[in-house]
């Protein structure tokens, strides 16, 4: 019965002389939105005529809001979708492995198996320049080196 139509699952359980109790609604990382899940006593058990079954039918997955978190915590909360990551560089050391956004909006009920694209900041850290008694050095970020000596 998973995947199934719940009104076709609840029109079969009818002819076997079940009572269907108002259909409940859960989160599955593996069937469609709108499909059922599971019934409740579960398919195969042997009832009695007139048991009540529930019939539990598919909200999707819920997109969590991940913009803020570092990138394998997030992509651990996203069981059950295709992620796919991009790097973007960020001015802040803080951003850096960070979700700075995400394609899909936070609270969104999707399908299992849908895309998500993540957005991860990555931070290099600006060159700096040393400058001492005639010599100039830049790093990382730069290549220029000068120095200068007399001899007498």
């Amino acid at each position: 019965l998973t995947g199934e139509d719940p009104t076709t699952v609840a029109d079969e359980l009818g002819t076997l002389q079940l009572k269907v109790a108002p259909v409940k609604q859960e989160s599955s990382t593996t069937v469609n939105i709108g499909s059922v899940t599971r019934t409740s006593p579960p398919e195969g058990t042997r009832v009695g005529v007139g048991t009540t079954v529930t019939i539990y039918v598919s909200t999707g997955i819920t997109v969590p809001n991940l913009v803020g978190q570092q990138a394998a915590a997030a992509q651990a909360q996203l069981q059950g979708l295709t992620v796919t990551t991009a790097n973007q560089p960020v001015n802040q050391a803080s951003e850096n492995g960070a979700v700075i956004s995400q394609s899909i909006p936070a609270n969104q009920q999707v399908n299992p198996g849908t895309g998500i694209s993540l957005v991860i900041g990555t931070y290099t850290a600006p060159a700096t320049t040393t400058t001492t008694a005639g010599s100039t050095t830049t790093a990382p970020g730069g290549s220029t080196t000068t120095s200068s000596s007399t001899t007498t």
